[in-house]
Order: structure tokens, then C-alpha cells, then sequence
């Protein structure tokens, strides 16, 4: 029982840390900046054209308001229904965790953005640590 709360809770708190990433994220688009790591990604100068400027807030927007929608979204299964572990939280957690994982990094690598796809790599570690450490609650 005792291993099964460490790993709700840790769900919980990765949740909310990605919310507020997902607030932190919203910085480039709200003052007008380049992420450097980003835009080096995909402009030899490092420096996005002034051309791109809006569509790169608008981009740095949208990607925000997901980031917190996804991660509130895991906050509220971690604490109700997975807390009380209700098998569909598992499998809830599990398809939706995954599926971003492939979509999310096939994109990254076919566009050549290596840092979004190890950054990937470690969200989905620390996200599905909690679902392989307390699958056999909830089997």
C-alpha cells in the first residue's frame, strides 16, 4: 500500500510540475522571445525570422494551453479514480501516455528536433514508472 501511494502521489506532483511548465511556456509568446534551443533547431542563424515571430507565439500559445490541459488532466485521474484504483485510470493513463510519447517524438525526429525527443524519452520514463510499479494493484 505504502509503494502504491509514493507512486499516486508522484503522478500527481509530475502533473502539476508540467502545469506549470506549461505556464512557463507561455513566457516566449506573452513577451515576443526566441528560445534559443528551439530556434537553432531549425535556423542556422539560431534566431527565428521576424516573418515566423507570430506564428512562433501562436505555436509557443497553443503547445501552452495543451501542456496544462494534459497535465491537469493527469493530476485529476491520479487523484480520484486511480487513487481508488479503478482499472480504467490504468489503462486510461497508459494509452494516453504512450500515444503522445510515439506521435511526440516520431514528429521530433522526422523534423531532426533531437532535444524534444530526449526530452520525450525522459517525461515518458518518469510517467510510466508509476503505472509499471503499481500495475498489480489494479491486476
Amino acid at each position: 500500500m505504502r509503494v502504491f501511494n509514493f507512486w499516486q502521489k508522484w503522478l500527481v506532483f509530475f502533473g502539476i510540475v508540467s502545469a506549470m511548465f506549461g505556464i512557463f511556456l507561455m513566457s516566449p509568446a506573452m513577451f515576443n522571445t526566441d528560445i534559443k534551443y528551439i530556434s537553432s533547431a531549425f535556423w542556422d542563424s539560431g534566431v527565428a525570422p521576424v516573418e515566423v515571430k507570430v506564428f512562433y507565439n501562436w505555436v509557443f500559445g497553443v503547445y501552452a494551453a495543451m501542456e496544462i490541459s494534459w497535465a491537469l488532466f493527469i493530476v485529476l485521474v491520479a487523484s480520484y479514480p486511480f487513487n481508488r484504483k479503478e482499472k480504467w485510470s490504468w489503462y486510461c493513463l497508459f494509452s494516453c501516455i504512450s500515444v503522445w510519447f510515439v506521435i511526440d517524438t516520431s514528429f521530433s525526429l522526422y523534423c531532426e528536433f533531437y532535444v524534444n525527443a530526449v526530452n520525450n524519452f525522459f517525461f515518458y520514463i518518469f510517467l510510466m514508472l508509476p503505472l509499471i510499479f503499481t500495475k498489480k494493484e489494479f491486476f
